[in-house]
């Protein structure tokens, strides 16, 4: 079994047991000091213990520090940790996929990736890859398979139009055009 895991083990399981019998004992030692009187305490031999005023002020000291930590120390963390509202990482982010935009005429987007210029100008995304920015031309040309044997778009010319005849064709996954997105939302602004 790997060393660091959540799995339970019998190592975990003994300390785990330890730990509760300790924390159980401290606790009920605890309750039996806050409840029971000095005068019981100084009876049996026992003299030098904290002032009462501590079983009272402790608890008060962690549910006061709990309160204000979960209530405005981490609420504040979260919101200096959040970007800004006129910021490029509201929208996205170095991760997203920007596929082209390119669609033959039989309406298939191309699949191509295209390159990330994130850091340079977050702002301006090429709408079309490199293949189809110079030139327009047909998909099939742009085959991404590693062996250009198994590619189907190399191997059967008509296979772009086979799945354009199919119906419900699902399209790959990828992040939304924010320009596509708009545009149907509030249609086109001249």
């Amino acid at each position: 079994m790997p060393e660091h895991t959540p799995a339970p083990t019998s190592s975990r399981g003994i300390y785990g047991f330890v730990v509760y019998l300790l924390f159980s004992t401290l606790f009920v030692l605890y309750v039996l000091w806050a409840f029971i009187p000095l005068e019981f305490f100084e009876a049996i031999g026992v003299t030098e213990l904290p002032n009462k005023y501590f079983a009272l002020f402790i608890p008060i000291l962690i549910l006061t520090a709990t309160f204000l930590f979960g209530f405005f120390i981490y609420p504040s963390i979260s919101f200096v940790m959040t970007p800004n509202v006129d910021s490029i990482y509201t929208v996205t982010d170095p991760f997203a996929v920007k596929r082209c935009q390119y669609r033959d005429e039989n309406g298939i987007l191309c699949d191509n990736k295209i390159p990330n210029d994130f850091e340079e100008n977050p702002w301006n995304f090429a709408r079309l890859c490199n293949n189809h920015q110079n030139r327009v031309s047909k998909i099939e040309n742009f085959c991404d398979c590693t062996e250009k044997e198994k590619c189907l778009l190399y191997t059967d010319k008509d296979y772009v139009d086979k799945l354009s005849r199919k119906r419900n064709i699902i399209q790959n996954s990828g992040d939304m055009n924010i320009d596509e997105v708009s545009d149907i939302l509030y249609g086109e602004l001249n």
